[in-house]
C-alpha cells in the first residue's frame, strides 16, 4: 500500500494452497500464503534455485486438479510463519490460461464474501 492506496489490481485471499515450484528442472513443495487472480505470495519449505526471475509454480485448485502457470519474482526473503522459518516470495503471474484465472478469481471471492 502507498499513501493509504492499494496498488494491485485483484483483490488477495490468505488462502495455503499447496505448491510445486520448478525452476530449471528442480522441483521445491511449498504452500501460498496469499492469492489473488494475478499473483501470489508462496512459502517455500526449501529455497528454490532460481536460474531466472521467471519459472513455473504448479497450484492445487480445492476439489479440482493442479493449476500450472508462469511466474515472474517481484520480491523474495526469509520469513518466520506458524512457528517455521519459509523462504518467501511474492510473484506475478505472467501466463494463466483466461480458465485458471477466472478459477482463482472465484475462489478468492467465495473466500472473501464467506
Amino acid at each position: 500500500m502507498r499513501n493509504g492506496k492499494e496498488r494491485r489490481r485483484h483483490p488477495r485471499a490468505p488462502l495455503a494452497l499447496p505448491i510445486s515450484v520448478n525452476s530449471n528442472g528442480s522441483i521445491v513443495e511449498g504452500k501460498t500464503a496469499n492469492i489473488s487472480a494475478g499473483g501470489l505470495a508462496l512459502l517455500l519449505f526449501e529455497e528454490a534455485p532460481l536460474v531466472k526471475d521467471r519459472f513455473s509454480v504448479s497450484i492445487k485448485i480445492p476439489d479440482r486438479s493442479w493449476i500450472s502457470v508462469v511466474c515472474e519474482k517481484v520480491w523474495a526473503g526469509n520469513i518466520v510463519a506458524d512457528t517455521n522459518v519459509y523462504f518467501a516470495m511474492g510473484v506475478c503471474f505472467i501466463q494463466i490460461s483466461d480458465e485458471d484465472r477466472e478459477t482463482l478469481s472465484s475462489i478468492v471471492d467465495d473466500y472473501l464474501l464467506a
